[in-house]
């Protein structure tokens, strides 16, 4: 028996001096799935706010799970607002209320 892993297949039609071929490729995708996996357990998984930035497009492209339990704003919301809509004075309250029960835990 074999093992089993994920594959990302391809094809592509061309036609050249009036025949047509089609053009299959294969790729093993088993490892780049698991690291995938990891990283997005990480990402979401530290006690650090982390957000992924698109630079050209000026925009907020991900968040972790530790920004939006900071600010309290979701995930939908954190990207519509972008960097420009989230600041620590936009929500303060809840950044100091989150200090103060991380405080009160230790």
């Amino acid at each position: 028996m074999g093992s089993h892993g994920s594959v990302r297949s391809t094809s592509r039609r061309l036609s050249t001096r009036g025949r047509t071929v089609v053009v299959w490729s294969s790729t093993d995708v088993t490892d780049y799935r698991q690291r995938a996996r990891t990283y997005e357990q990480v990402f979401d998984e530290v006690d650090d706010v982390i957000s992924v930035h698109d630079p050209d497009a000026e925009r907020m492209v991900d968040v972790n799970g530790t920004m939006t339990d900071l600010t309290g704003y979701d995930r939908n919301t954190l990207h519509e607002l972008g960097v420009e809509g989230v600041t620590a004075s936009t929500r303060q309250d809840a950044v100091v209320s989150a200090l103060r029960t991380d405080q009160a835990a230790d």
